[in-house]
């Protein structure tokens, strides 16, 4: 199957697809609506316009870092929360810089897994008034 390409390198040229040669490596994390990049083994890029195969975006899901792993750490969460009072953004760094990769909205969704609507109001309202309160003025 043909596909419509953007070659770059140090200028942009229309091109057509031919299989990826070997040595080729597709980035299936979307560029852009329709896009997604394969980079060979040289400095060429290519950019190709329209979905990637599907068999593409299952390999790229399988190498996505499982984020049901960080169910595992509630405990260090809530200790980290409520007995030391750190934010969601420094729980984060903190478990990243401690080996396990994690984001803030992850770390928040783990500390509030099974509370009530009330209990997750309340938390978010708390957080909000932090991030306030550490934006410098």
């Amino acid at each position: 199957m043909k596909r419509k390409l953007l070659k770059t390198r140090g200028k942009e040229t229309a091109t057509v697809a031919q299989p990826a040669a070997a040595g080729s490596a597709i980035d299936a994390s979307p560029k852009g609506q329709g896009q997604w990049t394969v980079r060979t083994a040289g400095s060429d890029t290519i950019t190709v316009l329209e979905f990637p195969p599907p068999d593409v975006l299952a390999e790229a899901a399988r190498r996505e870092v499982n984020r049901k792993a960080l169910d595992e750490y509630s405990e260090a969460i809530s200790v980290l929360r409520d007995e030391k009072g750190f934010s969601f953004r420094e729980i984060a760094e903190w478990l990243t810089e401690n080996g396990v990769e994690a984001d803030y909205n992850a770390v928040y969704r783990v500390y509030t897994k099974g509370m009530s609507d009330d209990e997750e109001h309340d938390v978010a309202l708390r957080e909000a008034e932090e991030e306030r309160d550490e934006v410098p003025r």
